[in-house]
């Protein structure tokens, strides 16, 4: 979820919690590993969560109320980024938990 950490000012630069840009940032590990070795094959990607999506239905919301909602939402969603990955890799994963 976005803001669980506090904001931390250290050598001058400013660390804040990266749950409003990827709550689960395996992509960006994925990314970041491909840029800086590009001729090794990823093998295995370990990605330790939180927890699991649970569906819930709710009346849709209209107007602002309902823009926020879903950016919210968004922020917190680490399933895209897991069926992402296992449709990049071609690949059934393994939950423990």
């Amino acid at each position: 979820a976005p803001t669980v950490f506090k904001p931390l000012m250290m050598g001058g630069e400013m660390y804040c919690d990266g749950g409003i840009v990827s709550s689960n940032p395996t992509a960006i590990a994925v990314h970041e590993a491909r840029t800086l070795f590009p001729d090794v094959p990823i093998e295995l990607v370990v990605s330790i969560g939180t927890g699991s999506f649970v569906e819930s239905k709710s009346t849709p919301r209209i107007g602002w109320d309902g823009i926020i909602g879903q950016i919210v939402d968004s922020a917190c969603d680490g399933e895209q980024v897991h069926h992402l990955m296992e449709d990049i890799f071609n690949s059934g994963t393994t939950r423990v938990g």
